[in-house]
């Protein structure tokens, strides 16, 4: 289930407390059904496998992120795809003059 957590994710977040990552799957509210990238076939319960991990200082820069599903496009996969909207803040850079060096 989406709520309980195993072995791999106590690693994941041990990483992401060691490495200054954050889980933004976690920041949206969204129904249960746009948050599990992946259900079980036989319970037919939504789990979250699948993460989308920002460095703590770009958190700001996630817009949103949430599970589309029907969007595999038939590539034999049994994950759903997980989309995130980030904004970019890029900085413009000067161009510097080329000086010859003519004697």
């Amino acid at each position: 289930a989406i709520d309980k957590q195993n072995q791999n994710g106590r690693r994941l977040v041990d990483f992401c407390l060691f490495n200054s990552f954050i889980v933004t799957n976690t920041f949206f509210p969204h129904k249960t059904v746009h948050q599990g990238t992946w259900m079980h076939p036989k319970t037919k319960q939504w789990h979250m496998l699948d993460y989308v991990l920002v460095n703590r200082k770009f958190r700001s820069s996630v817009q949103d992120v949430q599970v589309h599903r029907g969007a595999t496009g038939g590539i034999g996969t049994d994950h759903h795809l997980l989309r995130a909207k980030i904004r970019l803040h890029l900085k413009c850079c000067k161009k510097t003059e080329k000086i010859s060096d003519k004697t």
